[in-house]
């Protein structure tokens, strides 16, 4: 947080009103406020690992989440930084760091040559060594909320209740010191998930997303950053075999009414045999006989050429749509057996780049969004606080001499009428793909947007 600062030249201690030292900080003081939940007090273990959203104070209400400073200088005239008055003010917790040294600071590999360029230099850092297992289980209480200079999103420091360890995790928007979080990698307990209606629901946001059911996390660890359950494999395999089996009854339920209609013809013409073999018999007796006879001729066929006329009706609702349907088609093959049983095994995730892929269904996440959402709209001002972040300036490559760019040298501006190039003389834009077309990840169900040569949103 910037200081402010007052010049000593302009200071008359004859005229000072000040009761308080001129020298003293003016800033807010690291003061440890009592937490509305002690570490000792009872909570609900089956509480989901996502706090309420942060309340701010009274003087930050119906404000901006982000701070400007009055331009008392050049270098903080452009400043924008997010409001993040929770956080801890000391410093980390030593046995939980290490120093970043090396070659590594520069921008370069083992042996010694840059790989990545415009990085060196910097504020002196201590890499902060963050959980992403969360393989230990129970009710963890979360001491503080830290800044780690390494990564964007914010670190909380977390203490087991029962062993008294201490770790670093990534915390979640809204996580505040005070709050009891709990890891169920080993297994959620059936209370927790009957609360959850039997499982997550779609839409529900996720970070720090592992690839394995012993994995790390690995996806949506940024700032802001967090992934949506859009889709589920066994759902969609319960829907196919769900279909299949209804269109396979309703076959075998029309070829049943169509057989069940045949013999009913049968026994009707069978009938109408021992009704005609009865009308004959009559002739030859008495008018009473031959009166009775065609009496009971006239019902029979009347009830023959109902039922016949239902039957065909009923056989038509039934069969309607399926008279062109192969069986094939009703019945899963071995091939359609493997594909369903592997597409239950994942769960379809939309990644914050657009990105969506298949996750294994066994993987581990945390329910919520990565913390310091506003990093995104933060300014650093000035030049400097780039070098002291470990970046160094970029030249342009048409400022270059020739032998240093493809686009250097020359008079003026020109660049030789050239398409745009990197320094080692590959095409930068218009474009030009650089993934290999043979190594194509299959759990990718559709790749996130790419501005392959198009202008810029927002440009004509």
């Amino acid at each position: 947080m910037l200081q402010p600062r007052i010049l000593l030249r302009q200071l008359r201690p004859t005229r000072s009103r000040l009761t308080s030292p001129l020298l003293s900080r003016h800033h807010a003081t690291d003061v440890e406020t009592p937490s509305a939940n002690p570490p000792d007090a009872p909570v609900n273990i089956y509480s989901l690992n996502v706090a309420p959203p942060p309340m701010r104070d009274a003087s930050m209400t119906g404000q901006s989440a982000l701070r400007r400073y009055k331009p008392r200088t050049p270098g903080i005239r452009h400043l924008v930084r997010p409001v993040n008055d929770h956080l801890y003010k000391g410093r980390p917790i030593f046995k939980l760091t290490f120093p970043k040294k090396g070659q590594s600071r520069g921008g370069r590999n083992f042996t010694g040559h840059v790989t990545v360029r415009h990085r060196g230099g910097g504020h002196k850092r201590r890499v902060r060594i963050v959980d992403f297992d969360r393989f230990k289980g129970g009710q963890h209480y979360v001491e503080r909320i830290e800044h780690d200079p390494g990564r964007s999103a914010h670190i909380a420091l977390v203490r087991d209740k029962e062993a008294g360890t201490k770790s670093y995790i990534i915390a979640a928007e809204g996580l505040r010191a005070g709050d009891t979080v709990q890891s169920y990698r080993s297994g959620i307990p059936k209370e927790l998930m009957d609360s959850m209606g039997g499982s997550i629901d779609y839409g529900t946001p996720i970070f720090n997303i592992s690839l394995a059911k012993q994995g790390r996390g690995m996806y949506c660890r940024s700032a802001g950053t967090h992934g949506l359950i859009i889709g589920k494999g066994e759902d969609a395999v319960q829907k196919e075999l769900i279909k299949k089996m209804e269109a396979k009854r309703a076959r075998d339920k029309a070829k049943a009414l169509e057989k069940t209609e045949q013999e009913e013809a049968e026994k009707l013409a069978a009938e109408g045999a021992k009704v005609a073999a009865a009308k004959e018999a009559a002739e030859k007796g008495t008018a009473r006989d031959a009166e009775k006879a065609e009496e009971e001729v006239q019902e029979k066929f009347e009830n023959k050429a109902a039922a016949d006329a239902s039957l065909q009706a009923t056989a038509q609702d039934k069969t309607q749509g399926l008279e062109d349907v192969d069986d094939g088609e009703l019945t899963l093959s071995d091939e359609d057996i493997r594909k369903l049983e592997k597409a239950a095994q994942y769960v379809t995730v939309r990644l914050s780049s657009g990105e969506v892929r298949l996750i294994d269904k066994e993987a581990a996440a945390t329910i919520g969004v990565a913390s310091n959402g506003n990093h995104q709209y933060r300014q650093l001002g000035k030049a400097g606080r780039s070098r002291w972040l470990g970046i160094r300036p970029t030249v342009r490559g048409l400022a270059m001499n020739a032998n240093e760019h493809p686009h250097g040298g020359g008079r003026g501006k020109g660049k030789g009428n050239r398409d745009p190039v990197s320094p080692w003389g590959r095409p930068a834009k218009s474009g030009y793909k650089t993934r290999d077309k043979h190594k194509v990840d299959k759990l990718i169900v559709q790749q996130r947007p790419r501005n392959h040569g198009k202008r810029r949103r927002g440009y004509s």
